[in-house]
Formats: C-alpha cells, sequence, structure tokens
C-alpha cells in the first residue's frame, strides 16, 4: 500500500520530465528557411568572399545561420537555418543578419534552391 503513492510520483515526474524535454527540443530547433521567405538586401563579393545582408520575412523567425555546400549541378547551395528563437539569432533579437560565405575557387553560380543568389562575373574576383 506504502508504494502505490511512491510510484504515482515516480510516475509524474517522469512525464513531467519527458514534456520537459520535449519542450526544449522543439523551442531551440532550427530547421531551413526557404529562399522564397527571406529578402536579400545587400550583396558584395570580394576575395572569394560572399557577403549578403538578409532579413526575414516571416514575424517570429530569426536566422541563425547560412551552409555553403556544392549541389550535384555544380553549382554552390546556401541553405539558410533559422526559427523562433531570438536569442540564437545571427544578430540578437533582429530580423536581419549578414553572413560571409566563403566560395571555393571554381564556382560561378551561387544558389538557394531554385533561385539563383549571386553569379560571380569573370575578373570580379581580381
Amino acid at each position: 500500500m506504502k508504494r502505490l503513492p511512491i510510484l504515482i510520483v515516480m510516475a509524474l515526474l517522469l512525464t513531467a520530465s519527458v514534456v520537459m524535454a520535449s519542450y526544449l527540443l522543439i523551442y531551440h530547433a532550427s530547421y531551413e528557411i526557404e529562399y522564397d521567405d527571406i529578402e536579400v538586401t545587400e550583396t558584395q563579393y570580394a576575395d572569394g568572399v560572399l557577403t549578403l545582408k538578409v532579413k526575414t520575412e516571416i514575424p517570429g523567425e530569426y536566422l541563425y545561420r547560412v551552409i555553403g555546400a556544392p549541389n550535384e549541378k555544380g553549382e554552390f547551395e546556401l541553405t539558410f537555418r533559422g526559427g523562433k528563437q531570438g536569442a540564437l539569432a545571427q544578430t540578437k533579437g533582429e530580423y536581419t543578419a549578414v553572413f560571409e560565405i566563403e566560395i571555393p575557387d571554381g564556382y560561378k553560380k551561387i544558389v538557394c534552391g531554385k533561385s539563383t543568389v549571386y553569379t560571380i562575373v569573370k575578373g570580379e574576383d581580381d
């Protein structure tokens, strides 16, 4: 008889722990933000580095980072990551961010999904 209250308390604590862990995982998760949901306001390319000033078009969404990698078409593809946590924003609490991405030699077309973000013109990096 004395074990039942202890088992109930343990079950409630375990349930609360699972709920809290799930909430923290969901709240801090970063996910891909589509190119259609952002606005690139400024671009600059110099010495192999592409600088983008970007702002999100979705209220309550913040930009955390950008990932660049070659794709199967021979283009350099950017993936923007973000979420709802303003404290994790690239510029804390701001909907705008400035990213500097090193573009490896040989890539001329910088894309995000099906959209072209920037095209490097021959002689521009000289």
